[in-house]
């Protein structure tokens, strides 16, 4: 705190030997730094939901039954089969 103290250049609490106080400095900067702490939560959840709802809006392939969309092409008693696609959900 200390360090903290000196980098801003003013003091944060009143130190006696028995008592740690904040000073005015101090309670400022105690609420500034609440404010900034809820800020930043709220921009990361906004964030995380943004990127639920791209991508939860992509179109994604059916692949319930991959197999199907690859291996019925190669089987040996129909060669000429294509094989099926697979549609988008």
């Amino acid at each position: 705190m200390r360090q903290l103290e000196r980098r801003l250049g003013v003091a944060l609490f009143d130190r006696t030997d028995r008592r740690l106080a904040l000073t005015q400095a101090g309670e400022t900067l105690a609420k500034e730094a609440a404010a900034v702490l809820s800020a930043l939560e709220l921009a990361v959840r906004r964030t995380r939901q943004a990127a639920v709802a791209v991508t939860n809006s992509w179109s994604r392939p059916n692949l319930e039954s991959p197999r199907n969309c690859y291996t019925e092409s190669t089987n040996a008693s129909e060669p000429n089969r294509t094989p099926p696609t697979c549609t988008s959900s």
